[in-house]
This record gives C-alpha cells, structure tokens and sequence, in this order.
C-alpha cells in the first residue's frame, strides 16, 4: 500500500509545481502511470481503473501518448476535475508507517 501513497504523493507534489494545469495534470498521471489497480486498496480499484480509462480515452493522432492526447483534448473545467480526483486518491490512502 505504501507504494501507491508514495506514487500519489508525487504527483500531487507535481501538480503543484509550475507550468499550466494540463501540464501538470500530464506530469502528474505520468508518476502514476505504472500503478495498477490492485495497488490500491480494494475499494478505490474500480475508481482507479476507471481514472486510469478517462485519462487515455483519446487516441494520440501523432507521436503524441494517449494521457498527452486525452488532457489536451480537455477544457479547464475537465482538467480541474480530474486534478482533484488524482488528488483525492493520494488524500483517501494511508501514508506508509514510519519506523522508529
């Protein structure tokens, strides 16, 4: 469990760093990209593998990846949207214990 806070945890910290939303919103899936669904605990597995669907619902017409092609195919309210979904993941788990 502690691998998918610590991917989440990154790309929440990616999307605050600088560039536009659709940017970060891309920088941000990317750190995430690798998770599978059954990374995260059973209950958000459906919720992740549909994020996952809608963030590469559009195919890439060039050499372009299908997460590049989907977030510029959105609008600002979309692109929102789903910055706080992705953020509403890495909110929902629970940070890896720290050993003392």
């Amino acid at each position: 469990m502690s691998y998918a806070w610590e991917k989440f945890n990154l790309a929440v910290h990616t999307l605050k760093g600088s560039g536009s939303p659709k940017d970060r919103l891309i920088g941000a899936f990317d750190t995430i990209m690798l998770l599978r669904p059954e990374d995260l605990p059973e209950e958000k597995q459906q919720a992740f593998d549909r994020f996952f669907q809608e963030m590469t619902r559009v195919a890439p017409e060039s050499n372009e990846g299908p997460v590049c092609a989907t977030v510029c195919d959105m609008d600002d309210d979309e692109v929102e949207l789903m910055i706080g979904r992705l953020e509403s993941f890495q909110h929902d788990l629970k940070p890896p214990r720290r050993l003392v």
